[in-house]
Order: structure tokens, then C-alpha cells, then sequence
């Protein structure tokens, strides 16, 4: 079976996972390769500094003109020039968080008990803004680095990280891990300190800021609207929205190369961008000019009618977490309807319909540090502050993980766990476009960790070996929820051609999650949008486009379930995975019988206790497939007693006390499950040494 990343047994006497931590544990799951980090690193700083030539030298001298006026507007910035001639502009996403989220609930004297408070390691934690942070501010205390040496101290970079870890001296100004640390870098080159950071053992990092895409109005001397879009591509519409572009493709490669570090990115404030009135002007960019020249064509609003497809570039990354913003929920989470998008937030698809965001949180006016004076506040709001509630409340599970487990999470156990739990939100039940899969839920979370380390068996840390299925044979008692989300770090994929809107899926490694009853072979599939009809409400089906499934079989009955983890296509090699879920419990002694055809069935096993070795008797109703294998009780697979065809009749298989990798499995029960002529039968059977 493939290796799994475990947790303490004392801690976890009932959980999917089956080793314990200790002496080469950690050699069985991925790790950071530090190599290709190094390798990325400096392809990134190559490619920062082909951008950075004469011509982008000659567009930032520039002291008057729709160039000099675009790069006054707040939070822009000309940090380089394209292969097309186009200027390359950054933008910071600017236009009572802790309660919608719920983070407020796992702090000293919330709710749940939990007492956390983010503190952690110097280095885990880091933000990328258009300058740094204010590090004298009162709310920091001493806990923000400078890690590149810049000097330009500015309000949203200070805001941003007082969302994150403000101690709390206003109390209305308290951050989420308010005794976190954080690291401070100026946007330029964030690729490459992002790669080396990574390397040095980076696990989560905030970037509040994207690609200017669509419409963007700039200010003093040339007050007027700028259209980013290419007319040569498309007259209306901007084609970076939605776009799996090469910097899409080098976060994904960063992310799958340090497997522990999670980034969060902000979805961007596009989807309220209008334009200019019907007949007025604007300005585009024209290549062969080398400077923005008047246009008066009409162009559509970003997001067109509806404001989907609204999330540019960077946004689109498989691996990372991409977060809308909401208004405040007041309270916290009741019902979906509490959740409200506000104006500005981005929305998905991307162009090959893969969700996001990823998820939502609250991003209108949020109180945090400014960097005017070591006591100055203020109100922002944009998916910048949403996107800094969201990592400050993940470095909070983060760090109660590493303490309860012994060791942090993959970067794709965080994002399941956070997705998994996320408060439900939007017109119908599951995922969409608009908030992804929900309201970010701190507390659930927390629980959902703490659960688990109490034996809950409610995480599984696994590796799929291209050919192989994964599966667990779980019970369900028949109330609450049975839901069940796998996530995966993916290769980066290939970007399409520059284009309008393509389709070509950028899914690398597409693995499969199926929960199926035992009981009478059905199978629940994982939910699924169209992209062609973003507005619709999910249903369920075969999903091709995302490295996040899950499965909501709630209401299915009690019974015996197994949940399997497969793949289509091809695996270039193993592929890690983390899978969550809730409702499944170890198969408990007194289960009842599953269904079986007449005379297919398992007769008995012989001796039973046994030491070392004993026989399964068998009866198979008439001839054809077959499969017996032997589970623990925690429903992982031990061994492979027979997987081909079995005449009918009765047939007598032996197991030695083996596990699949030939070494001698610890005393306890087992279950012989036998799958033949459309039916299933379980038996117990009990190791003693």
C-alpha cells in the first residue's frame, strides 16, 4: 500500500492513516525539492530582469501623459515590460472579520476551547505587497521582518499584516494569529524569494495583489479610464480573465515543489469595473506606438452582464487558494443566506471551468494598522483584506496541527481541511462560482484537527501510485453528514495560447474520489459545475477539471461505505493527496450484515483467532470476478488474499498474518471482505499474538 503520512498512535488509536511518526516517516512523504526551488528561483530572477530593460526604463521616466497619470493611481505600479510590447502593471486588491470566519471562536476564551493564538516559528509565515510593512507599529511588537532589505514602508502592506497577526493593543484591531510572526517583501521579484523562501520553510504566505486586467481609472493630470484588454485578441473583452497564464504556471510549480507551503492570493476587485459612459473615451495600450493612444470603440464591462469570469492571471493557480471577499456576517455564520458578495469581488470560472475562488471571506471595511504613525488605523476594503483573514486563520490550524500531530500539514491537508468545513453559501448546496465553497469556518476547522487527534479519523495524509486505487472501508451510523473532500498538489500545467476564453484543461494528474454503500453498490460522484451556465447550481458527476473533489452522500443511510481514490489518464509518478471527511467511523463490532447474493458469501475462517496463519472458506454463486482482500478497522487495506476469477463454488484462501509489504501485521481484528457476482460479504476475523 502506499505510504502515508501518520500521526502518533497513542494519539490516534482509530485512524485512517497506519504508521507512526518516527525514523523515516518523513522519507515516505513528499518534501520540499530544493533543488528545482533554486532552479525557479533563478529562472525568475532571469526573467524579472529581461522585463526591466530600455523600454521599461523609458515608460517609468516618463513625467507627463497617460502613463505617468495611470502610474499615480493608488496601489499601481509598472514593474516591467512584456514579449509583447505591453507594459507589465501590478495593482494592490484595495477598493469585524474575525466573526464571520469564525476565528474568533478557537482563541483564548472562544467557544470551542481550543486556545489558539498562531503563535509559531519565525519564517512560516510571509506577505508580498507593493511595499513593506510599518514593523515599529504598536500591534506588532517586534514579530515583522523585513526579509528583503526595502525600505518603502506603505499603508496597505501595514493593513494587510495587521489583518494577519495585530496583537490586539485596539482591540477592534485584532489579527487573526495575533501572536504570529510574518515576514515583509516588496512585490518585485516575488517569484524567486517565494521559491527560496519555500526552500528555508515557508508554509504560507499572503499576496493581496495581481495583474491589472480590464478596466482600471487613473488619476492626477489625465484622469481618465484605461482598458488593459488587446483589441487583436478581443474588442470587448480583456482575455487575462480567467487565463491560466506563465505566471499561473510558475506558482503552480512552485506550490508542487514545496509541498508544506500554501499561497493565498487575493481574487481581485474587477467585477464592478465598468468603464467609461456609452460614447465616451478611453485609453488602450498600442504596442507599435509604444504608448497608450484614445479610443472611443465601446467595450463590456468586466464580467460582461453577469460578472463572472472575472478573476485575472495569477488568480487562476490550481494549488493555491484564491479568496473572494464578502460583507461582514455579524455573529458569524447562520445560514447560507448571511453570506453576501460584495460588489467588487472576482468570480470564476477560469477558462478551462475549474472553481474559484476558492473560498470567501469578509473583505469590506476592515479596521487594521496603517503605516502613517506607530498608533494610526484605519478602514480598507477589497478582496486585499479578505484574502490576510483567510492566512492568518490558516496559520492558527497550522500550528494547533503541528502541535497535536508532531509535524505541519501538506499545503494540500490545509486547503482540504478549509474547504471541507467552509460555511455554505450561495443560491444552491455545494461549490460555484461565486464563492467557491463557501465562508472560510475557523472553528470547524480547529474541531475537525482536534477530532482527529482524538482518534476521530477524520484525516488521511495518502500517496497514489499511477495504476493504483485507494480505499478505505469505513461505517456510517446513519445521522449527521457524510461528506468526503480529496486534494492534491497538481504539476503545473501547460498555459494555452494566448487567447480568448480557451478551454484546454490545465489539470495534470486527474485523481477520482467515489464513495459508494456497500450495502447495494451505489456510488456517490463528486460535485461539478458548467462553465457554460456559471449561474447554475452544482450537481453531481464525473469531475475532469479540479484538485479538490468531494463527495456529499448526507442522508444516505447507515451501512458499511467505501471510499476509493483512483485516477484517469496517466500519473507521471506517485501522487500525494490529503483526504478529509465526516460521518465515517471505523467499522464498529456490531455492524450489521451486508447484503450478499444467494450462495455468494464468506463460509467462515479457520482457525479464528488465529496465529500466524488461517483459511477463509469461501462460496461464490456462480462464476466469474472476484476479489477478497483483508482490512484493519480503521477500513485500510492489508492485504490482497485473491483479485481475479473464482468458478462457482466453494474456495478456501489462506492469509499468513502479512501485511502487502510482507511484514507481520499487529495483533486485532480484521475484516475479510469478499466482492463477487455483484455482491459483497464481510467477516470477522481476529489476529492474536
Amino acid at each position: 500500500m502506499p505510504a502515508r503520512k501518520l500521526l502518533p498512535a497513542l494519539l490516534l488509536p482509530a485512524m485512517l492513516a497506519t504508521a507512526s511518526l518516527g525514523a523515516g516517516a518523513d522519507a515516505r512523504r513528499p518534501a520540499p525539492d530544493t533543488d528545482r526551488l533554486e532552479r525557479i528561483a533563478a529562472a525568475s530572477r532571469a526573467q524579472w530582469a529581461a522585463q526591466r530593460g530600455d523600454a521599461w526604463a523609458a515608460l517609468h521616466a516618463r513625467a507627463s501623459g497617460p502613463m505617468a497619470s495611470l502610474l499615480r493611481a493608488p496601489g499601481v505600479d509598472l514593474v516591467g515590460v512584456g514579449p509583447r510590447g505591453r507594459p507589465l502593471v501590478l495593482i494592490t486588491h484595495n477598493v469585524g472579520a474575525a466573526a464571520s470566519v469564525s476565528t474568533d471562536a478557537v482563541w483564548p476564551g472562544g467557544w470551542t476551547g481550543l486556545e489558539l493564538t498562531g503563535a509559531g516559528p519565525a519564517g512560516e509565515m510571509a506577505l508580498w505587497d507593493g511595499g513593506v510593512v510599518r514593523t515599529t507599529h504598536q500591534e506588532f511588537t517586534g514579530r515583522v521582518t523585513i526579509a528583503d532589505g526595502q525600505t518603502n514602508v506603505i499603508n496597505h502592506a501595514t493593513h494587510v499584516a495587521g489583518t494577519m497577526i495585530a496583537a490586539g493593543v485596539d482591540p477592534a484591531a485584532r489579527g487573526m494569529s495575533f501572536a504570529g510572526q510574518v515576514d515583509s517583501y516588496f512585490w518585485d521579484q516575488d517569484e524567486a524569494e517565494m521559491a527560496a523562501a519555500a526552500a528555508a520553510g515557508l508554509r504560507l504566505s499572503n499576496h493581496s495583489y495581481g495583474w491589472v486586467a480590464g478596466w482600471i481609472y487613473g488619476a492626477g493630470g489625465e484622469d481618465a479610464w484605461y482598458w488593459f484588454g488587446e483589441p487583436a485578441i478581443s474588442e470587448t473583452e480583456d482575455a487575462g480573465f480567467g487565463f491560466y497564464a506563465s505566471g499561473s504556471a510558475d506558482w503552480d510549480a512552485i506550490a508542487h515543489a514545496a509541498p508544506g507551503y500554501l499561497i493565498v492570493k487575493s481574487a481581485g476587485n474587477d467585477r464592478d469595473d465598468t468603464g467609461p459612459e456609452p460614447g465616451a473615451g478611453h485609453y488602450i495600450w498600442d504596442s507599435g506606438a509604444g504608448d497608450w493612444i484614445w479610443s472611443t470603440t465601446p467595450r463590456a464591462p468586466d464580467g460582461g452582464d453577469d460578472g463572472f469570469d472575472t478573476i485575472p492571471y495569477r488568480g487562476n493557480a490550481k494549488n493555491i487558494l484564491t479568496v473572494g471577499a464578502v460583507f461582514d456576517v455579524p455573529g458569524g455564520w447562520t445560514v447560507p443566506a448571511d453570506v453576501q458578495a460584495s460588489a467588487f469581488t472576482g468570480w470564476g470560472p477560469t477558462d478551462d471551468g475549474r472553481i474559484k475562488p476558492d473560498l470567501v471571506a469578509n473583505g469590506v471595511t476592515l479596521y487594521s494598522p496603517l503605516a502613517g504613525s506607530d498608533t494610526e488605523y484605519g478602514s480598507y476594503s477589497g478582496t486585499s483584506m479578505s484574502a490576510p483573514s483567510v492566512t492568518g486563520s490558516l496559520n492558527l490550524i497550522l500550528q494547533q496541527y503541528r502541535t497535536l500531530q508532531g509535524d505541519a500539514p501538506l499545503a494540500s491537508t490545509l486547503k482540504a481541511v478549509a474547504l471541507h468545513t467552509a460555511s455554505e453559501a450561495g443560491p444552491g448546496w455545494g461549490p460555484d462560482y461565486m464563492f467557491g465553497w463557501g465562508l472560510l469556518n475557523t472553528a470547524g476547522a480547529a474541531l475537525l484537527v482536534a477530532d482527529h487527534a482524538d482518534g476521530g479519523a477524520r484525516i488521511d495524509e495518502g500517496s497514489l501510485a499511477p495504476g493504483a486505487t485507494e480505499e478505505l472501508l469505513m461505517y456510517h451510523a446513519g445521522s449527521g453528514k457524510l461528506k468526503v473532500t480529496v486534494a492534491w498538489t497538481d504539476p503545473a500545467g501547460e498555459p494555452p495560447a494566448w487567447s480568448l476564453d480557451p478551454p484546454d484543461p490545465v489539470l495534470v494528474h486527474d485523481l477520482e474520489l467515489r464513495v459508494e454503500r456497500v450495502e447495494d453498490g451505489t456510488v456517490f460522484l463528486p460535485w461539478v459545475l458548467d462553465p457554460a451556465n456559471p449561474a447554475l447550481a452544482a450537481t453531481t458527476g464525473v469531475n475532469f477539471r479540479d484538485n479538490v473533489e468531494q463527495v456529499d452522500a448526507t442522508g444516505a443511510g447507515s451501512g458499511l461505505y467505501r471510499v476509493t481514490v483512483s485516477h484517469a489518464g496517466t500519473l507521471a509518478g506517485p501522487q500525494a493527496y490529503s483526504l478529509v471527511q465526516t460521518g465515517l467511523q471505523p467499522v464498529p463490532t456490531g455492524a450489521p450484515d451486508v447484503a450478499r447474493a444467494p450462495g455468494t458469501r464468506l463460509l467462515g475462517a479457520a482457525p479464528n483467532p488465529f496465529n500466524p496463519r488461517t483459511e477463509v472458506a469461501l462460496a461464490v454463486a456462480r462464476g466469474g470476478p472476484a476479489r477478497v482482500e483483508v482490512f484493519d478497522t480503521r477500513g485500510r487495506r492489508v492485504a490482497v488474499l485473491h483479485d481475479g476469477s473464482l468458478a462457482a463454488g466453494e474456495h478456501r484462501l489462506a492469509w499468513d498474518g502479512r501485511d502487502q509489504a510482507g511484514q507481520p501485521a499487529a495483533a486485532g481484528v480484521y475484516l475479510v471482505r469478499l466482492r463477487a457476482a455483484g455482491s459483497t460479504d464481510v467477516l470477522r476475523i481476529a489476529l492474536v499474538k
